[in-house]
C-alpha cells in the first residue's frame, strides 16, 4: 500500500488504494481469508504481550499509510482519513468474506437457488469503496 501510494495523486488515489484492495483479494485470497479471521479466531487465547507487540505494529503501518493518504489529499483531519481507511479496510474484509463462503456453502445455495444471496464483490466494493471515500 505505501509503495502504491508513492505513485498516487490526489485524483487518482481513491482508484488505487481499491486497485491495491482488489489485488489483494485477486491475488493472495488466503491472506485475506486470514486477516478476516483474525481477530475473532486466531488472536483469540494469544498473549498480552504478543497481542501488544502485533497491535502495535499494525497501529504503527496504519498510520504510516493514514499519513500519506492525507498528504495526497491535502488535509490535516488525521482522524477522518483514519476513520475512512480503517471502515474501508473492514468493508473489504467482511465483502470479501461475504462473496467467498466455502464450498459446501456455495453448493448449497447453488442447489438450492440462493446463489443470489452472493452479490459481485468487485462492483459492489468499487462502488461503496467510492461513497465512502466521497467527501475526501
Amino acid at each position: 500500500m505505501l509503495a502504491l501510494l508513492d505513485s498516487s495523486e490526489k485524483d487518482n488515489i481513491i482508484e488505487k488504494i481499491l486497485k491495491a484492495y482488489m489485488d489483494l483479494a485477486t491475488n493472495t485470497p488466503k491472506a485475506v481469508y486470514l486477516s478476516s479471521i483474525a481477530p475473532l479466531i486466531l488472536e483469540n487465547g494469544l498473549s498480552d504481550e504478543y497481542i501488544l507487540k502485533f497491535k502495535s505494529k499494525v497501529k504503527d503501518i496504519t498510520m504510516k499509510i493514514v499519513t500519506k493518504i492525507a498528504e495526497i489529499l491535502e488535509t490535516k483531519d488525521i482522524k477522518k482519513v483514519s476513520s475512512t481507511f480503517l471502515v474501508s479496510y473492514n468493508f473489504f474484509l467482511g465483502s470479501w468474506q461475504h462473496c467467498n463462503p466455502p464450498e459446501n456453502v456455495k453448493r448449497v445455495l447453488s442447489q438450492n437457488d440462493l446463489s443470489d444471496l452472493i452479490y459481485d464483490f468487485e462492483k459492489e466494493l468499487s462502488t461503496a469503496f467510492r461513497i465512502l471515500w466521497k467527501n475526501m
